[in-house]
């Protein structure tokens, strides 16, 4: 059998991933239901990164080339980036790290800075929600404990938006540390074609 033209196949399509993600907080999926609550409005898109570190093992004899078997997985590290267009009071305090206190000035919520990171400011569950080619299915990148990390910097100009961009870093609970399970999972609906792979 001759070798495929190309890598085309009859599920290439619907496992294409279009357009903008939305971001939620509070996310979980329980009997295939999606809950959460949006994060807010971004521009410019969400970008996704999981990074793993392998660590090669330094073996006498072994130095010439990479032997198979000899690398360890050292660190892991899952993070999101995203340009926050919506900048309410909430995602103020988020993308600040610091405290909000409402209507403490008459007509005004108040947002400071604070130097202690607290269990409130981990995100439970934030998830980035895309969209698959063709149809209503997702696919779904959740980040537990998320915590931002970036710095706040914020321009203001003519003839354009004033636009915060983020960065967050999913960490793992104690349980996640003491059973090695990673604090990020990726929710990939089904598609209802079965790819083929040609001869």
């Amino acid at each position: 059998m001759a070798l495929s033209a190309s890598g085309f196949n009859n599920g290439t399509a619907q496992n294409i991933i279009i357009d903008s993600a939305v971001i939620f907080k509070d996310f979980s999926i329980a009997n295939g239901t999606p809950t959460g609550t949006v994060l807010g409005a971004t521009q410019g898109g969400v970008e996704i990164n999981i990074e793993k570190k392998l660590r090669q093992i330094e073996i006498d004899g072994a130095f010439v080339m990479p032997v198979k078997g000899t690398e360890v997985v050292e660190s892991e590290e899952a993070t999101f980036t995203a340009s926050l267009i919506e900048l309410s009071t909430d995602l103020l305090k988020m993308a600040l790290g610091g405290v909000s206190t409402p209507n403490s000035v008459t007509g005004y919520d108040l947002v400071e800075g604070k130097y202690v990171v607290e269990e409130g400011d981990y995100i439970n569950g934030l998830a980035v929600v895309g969209n698959r080619n063709g149809s209503d299915k997702k696919i779904i990148f959740v980040f537990d404990n998320v915590l931002i990390t970036s710095a706040f910097k914020l321009k203001m100009e003519d003839k354009s938006e004033g636009v915060v961009e983020i960065s967050g870093k999913a960490h793992a609970s104690v349980d996640q540390l003491q059973q090695r399970k990673s604090p990020w999972h990726i929710y990939n609906a089904t598609t209802t074609v079965t790819p083929t792979t040609g001869g």
